[in-house]
């Protein structure tokens, strides 16, 4: 009992797990934020039948720590100027790591520049090259194309691909991958390779649905490297085919995102991604994964705390959604914005924690703003797979956040009403 007091006094107080009794329901949750301001953001930790565990905010590393019964939540706010930015995890459980990374949104300071350059590329007056954190346009060079590189928002490493060909329309490529970033001074190195063709085949789409759009993605570094234009394809009886032109490094990863007009009766939008091997034909199978369609658009009760929706009765019903509430404070001019993500029960319904502090919810004289994100999931493992890493890196339409060396998602959208 005096760990679990100890524990919910501090910031950021860590005790191992191998201290708590091994048929315990209770355990650590620990909250680590990645931002540029890590520090003094306010997180709270809720108990499965709502009563708070703990008030606290995170530490100078960006942590907060709390001992939980499985099933409750944990909840930390942001501001930016007058918008406060909410994210809830639902239905957490003893052990886990709920990262909320914001450094993509957030300044990150300079610390130097790079020199890189490239080998000539034959019959080549215009270079661009592409990182996992970055893109650049080379100036046409007679001799070695090279620019100067701002890479702060990479790590260690990054992939590298040069992009060469005649007034910026690529037709050959050079990849090197995992550059290190030991040095200031980068030579790539190896043969230019031509620009390939793409195809997606896509077998199961929506019945109804007569029109698709298609994406393929480089990923490297869990960023993306290089993105395609979207191409727009004809569906029908669930069948289609995309073709494109597609740099296809061998031993990259391909991720490709397909997105299905909504048909005639349903107001939402079918996505799918599924990634692998970069090679050059991608099939893209849906059969049997098809997620009941939206018939209406998400309503947010403050009174009730919950999202309702209506949606079609056949069709699968999915493992997680992602919901954004928000309200408007005229007085104060302050904006709120509030994004959680649960697990789906069998009815169309998401339960919000009713978070302590008049400021954390709307009140009179506020003015509601409708769902504007409302995404239901399918992924293999289930909302456990996802709970603790998805919230703040994926809006829909966005490329998935891979986790494995190949897989695939596919979701319902119904995105804002606006």
């Amino acid at each position: 009992m005096l760990l679990v007091v100890l524990a919910a006094c501090g910031d950021g107080f860590a005790v191992s797990d191998a201290t708590l009794a091994p048929d315990t329901e209770v355990g650590l949750v620990r909250v680590q934020y990645k931002g540029g301001a890590p520090e003094g953001n306010p997180v709270v930790f809720l108990s499965a039948d709502g009563s708070t565990v703990l008030a606290t905010h995170t530490d100078a590393s960006g942590q907060a720590n709390a001992y939980m019964s499985p099933g409750g939540t944990a909840t930390i706010i942001g501001t930016n100027g007058n918008s406060h930015l909410l994210y809830t995890w639902t239905d957490v459980r003893p052990g886990d790591e709920l990262v909320l990374d914001r450094r993509a949104f957030s300044d990150v300071p300079f610390t130097r520049a790079y020199q890189v350059t490239a080998p000539i590329a034959q019959g080549a007056d215009s270079y661009q090259l592409l990182t996992s954190c970055g893109s650049f346009v080379v100036p046409p060079f007679d001799v070695e194309p090279e620019v100067v590189v701002d890479l702060r928002r990479c790590v260690d490493q990054t992939d590298m691909l040069v992009l060469a060909g005649s007034n910026f329309i690529a037709s050959s490529y050079l990849h090197v991958a995992e550059v290190p970033l030991t040095s200031t001074g980068i030579h790539l190195g190896g043969p230019y390779q031509s620009i390939g063709t793409a195809t997606i085949n896509v077998v199961g789409g929506p019945a109804d649905s007569r029109f698709g759009i298609a994406s393929q993605s480089l990923i490297a570094q869990d960023n993306v490297l290089y993105r395609s234009s979207t191409i727009g394809f004809d569906v029908s009886g669930g069948l289609g085919q995309a073709i494109h032109e597609m740099p296809l490094p061998s031993a990259s990863t391909l991720e490709t995102l397909v997105r299905f007009d909504p048909g005639p009766t349903s107001i939402g939008a079918y996505f799918a991604s599924t990634w692998g091997p970069a090679t050059p034909t991608t099939p893209v199978d849906l059969n049997g994964t098809r997620l009941r369609a939206y018939t209406s658009r998400g309503v947010y009760d403050p009174n009730a705390q919950r999202v309702t929706w209506t949606e079609d009765a056949s069709g699968a019903i999915g493992d997680a959604v992602l919901v954004q509430v928000g309200w408007f404070r005229p007085g104060l001019g302050e904006n709120y914005q509030w994004q959680v993500i649960a697990r789906r029960g069998a009815d169309p319904i998401v339960e919000l924690p009713r978070l302590p502090g008049r400021d954390l919810t709307p009140r009179a004289g506020d003015t509601l703003v409708p769902p504007s994100i409302l995404a239901t999931i399918k992924i293999d493992g289930g909302y456990d797979r996802i709970r603790t890493s998805l919230l703040g890196r994926w809006t829909p339409g966005d490329t998935w956040p891979i986790d494995t060396a190949s897989g695939s998602v596919v979701y319902e959208d119904l995105g804002s009403s606006f």
